[in-house]
């Protein structure tokens, strides 16, 4: 679904498919401080947050949320706020303090830090360090060394004090606020550690196999203070410690066949089991044979979709979600889209056809694909298709699609960079797993021209990024990434501060084309695919011309259930037609609106099908699932019955035509 009505939106119930049980009306007491800058940590208290996932500042919808007990808990000013009410929100119920929140000073005006010193330049864990510079104000975080989850007391603008974590090893400080980041030019030593060193014990290892760059997960314990590590006498690996109980090694560049050994300063361990270099990945299975398409088929003839015999197209369709977080969770190994549809092995395909649906929208995870073993933020290793099977029922569930009749859209929903687990939505795709997954999925789905390519899902470019965003979400250049939204079976996310590289669209046009695919590929735009101010005069290069725009215009932020624009309005639909006029098709791949029994008609719905049928643009609604949700789910059962009005209002949409 839609991420971009927050951040936290990502863990809430329509996107990972559980359901909210029991959600509360909050009320929100009090709140202090009552002004602050960006980074300023808002205490509420009140009652009813269990269970809560999202929260507001202002204008802004993407405050970071620590639900603390059911009555209390914590919001981070973000980047974009404004002043205005402080609101947290659940899947059902949303709660306002009775005051406004007075932003002090923006992101836009947060100053580049600068350490001129720091003392003292040593001590244990629990040392407390005062750093002295400028430009302090602002700043919400703070490094030791490779520990990310120091202590900061701002004291004034030109002076801080920084709590040494447990695990921090020696290192730089660095002090961050939203924009900027400074570094220390002296290194701060961890001292008194080997004095609490203990001997290690590596109890597992996974994998036991790999080529170069494997990320090897070790359970065990003793690991913290513990510094270096080496796989098969190469001791240039790289280590990360997690915890006491958990370290994860990366396989260095001239690693051999054997031992791996975790080391501190006086003791070091050697795993039981030793590790296999392999010379190269396992290849993947190769691709079916073509499936007998006849008229099925799908490519671009200036700002319309066109069939094989060249007659005009319009996608009137359906998401089908479950394939993006059911098998990196775990569960369900045996159907990895989890019968998210009511029944096991994908949805019934006869329910959707009866709604005269000629498309679906299938939704992927780039680690359960690929079949990388990935880290969650609570240090836990998981094996994203436990199963074994996640390319296969993929591959079932559009031959399914394509025998009933159906063109399916696969889109590149959930990724990750480094080795962190893709358990929600990150900016962008990442270079290092996403050029893969498409040059993948290209390959294994060329010869069908019924399908569709969606590069990625919702970019969204205002968390941790700096530059300008459209040129970097397009060709990859000017602007960078700081860190990264990611998550954990817990639920909780996390913002990792480790810079990273995005694939552009540029770049995943390119991986596809290399494969020899011509299928149609969409490209969306900013602020989760809702912004298309930049996507015509920032649009990637597609050398065939099989390129169509992907818009998820949902309802405007914060509006009411009736309220009929999407965000964005009214530039937004100047920016559409543009891109029509361009020659360009236009594919609404997800739309949404309120489901609750009883509801009677969706006005959302109404404004973007009336523009769709009006200007030629096609639409797909989110979702084709048995959620319970009250928004954004189409039907209630197996057999297709619309959910009140949403759902109806799709499906009188689609039998009208």
């Amino acid at each position: 679904m839609v991420a971009a009505r927050l951040l936290a939106v990502l863990l809430a119930t329509t996107s990972c498919g559980s359901q909210a049980a029991a959600a509360r009306q909050q009320a929100i007491a009090s709140f202090s401080p009552a002004s602050g800058p960006v980074g300023t940590v808002i205490t509420l208290r009140g009652s009813g947050f269990t269970g809560s996932k999202q929260a507001w500042v202002g204008s802004s919808h993407s405050a970071a949320l620590k639900v603390l007990s059911d009555s209390r808990a914590t919001v981070t000013v973000p980047a974009d706020a404004s002043s205005g009410a402080v609101a947290i929100l659940n899947s059902k119920h949303a709660a306002f303090t009775a005051t406004a929140f007075a932003l002090t000073q923006s992101a836009a005006a947060l100053p580049q830090q600068s350490i001129s010193g720091f003392s003292p330049m040593s001590g244990p864990v629990g040392s407390v360090v005062t750093v002295t510079g400028s430009g302090f104000t602002g700043s919400n975080a703070a490094w030791v060394g490779a520990s990310h989850d120091a202590k900061l007391t701002v004291v004034s603008d030109t002076q801080v004090r920084v709590t040494i974590p447990a695990g921090a090893a020696s290192g730089q400080l660095a002090i961050l606020n939203p924009k900027h980041a400074a570094f220390s030019p002296q290194t701060f030593t961890v001292t008194g550690a080997a004095t609490a060193l203990r001997q290690q014990q590596i109890a597992s290892i996974s994998p036991v196999s790999g080529p170069v760059g494997t990320v090897i997960s070790l359970v065990g314990s003793g690991f913290a203070g513990s510094t270096s590590a080496s796989v098969g006498g190469a001791g240039n690996a790289s280590l990360v410690v997690l915890s006491d109980t958990a370290a994860r090694i990366t396989v260095p560049t001239g690693a051999a066949s054997g031992a791996v050994v975790i080391t501190s300063a006086q003791y070091s361990a050697t795993a039981a089991t030793a590790f296999t270099l392999s010379s190269s990945p396992p290849p993947p299975p190769p691709p079916p044979p073509p499936v007998p398409s006849g008229e099925l088929s799908l490519r671009v003839l200036g700002n319309r979709l066109i069939d094989a015999q060249g007659a005009t197209v319009q996608l009137r369709g359906v998401n089908y979600s479950g394939f993006e977080f059911v098998a990196v969770q775990g569960w369900s190994p045996a159907d990895p889209s989890g019968a998210q549809a009511g029944q096991g092995g994908g949805p019934k395909w006869s329910a959707i056809r009866a709604w005269k649906a000629n498309a679906v929208r299938i939704p992927l995870n780039e680690a359960s694909w690929l079949g990388y073993r990935c880290v969650d933020t609570g240090g836990l290793s998981h094996n994203p298709d436990p199963g074994g099977n996640y390319v296969a029922s993929v591959q079932a569930q559009v031959d399914q699609a394509t025998a009933a009749g159906l063109y399916v859209i696969v889109d590149l929903h959930w990724s990750a960079p480094g080795d962190s687990c893709p358990m929600l939505q990150t900016q962008m795709a990442n270079a290092d797993h996403s050029i893969a997954f498409w040059t993948s999925v290209a390959t294994r789905f060329k010869a069908y021209p019924n399908v569709v390519f969606e590069l990625f899902n919702e970019p969204f470019m205002d968390f941790d990024f700096s530059g300008d965003a459209w040129s970097y979400l397009m060709q990859g250049s000017g602007g960078s990434f700081s860190g990264y939204p990611a998550s954990g079976t817990s639920g909780v996310w996390k913002d990792i501060k480790q810079p990273w590289a995005i694939a552009s669209y540029q770049a995943l046009i390119d991986a596809v084309r290399a494969t020899g695919a011509r299928n149609v590929v969409l490209v969306g735009g900013l602020s989760y695919a809702q912004d298309l101010s930049g996507w015509l005069s920032h649009r990637p290069r597609d050398p065939l011309d099989q390129m169509a725009a992907a818009w998820h215009p949902y309802r405007k932020f914060g509006s009411a259930w009736d309220y009929p624009y999407p965000n964005f309005h009214p530039q937004v639909f100047d920016d559409a037609r543009a891109i029509l006029a361009a020659g360009i098709p236009l594919v609404m791949t997800e739309v949404g609106a309120q489901n609750t029994p009883g509801t009677t008609g969706a006005p959302i719905i109404d404004t973007m099908t009336q523009f769709a049928d009006q200007n030629g643009a096609s639409v797909l609604g989110w979702t084709w699932n048995v959620w319970g949700d009250p928004e954004n789910v189409l039907i209630r059962d197996v057999d297709g019955t619309p959910t009140d009005g949403y759902g109806k209002a799709m499906r009188d949409w689609m039998l009208a035509h």
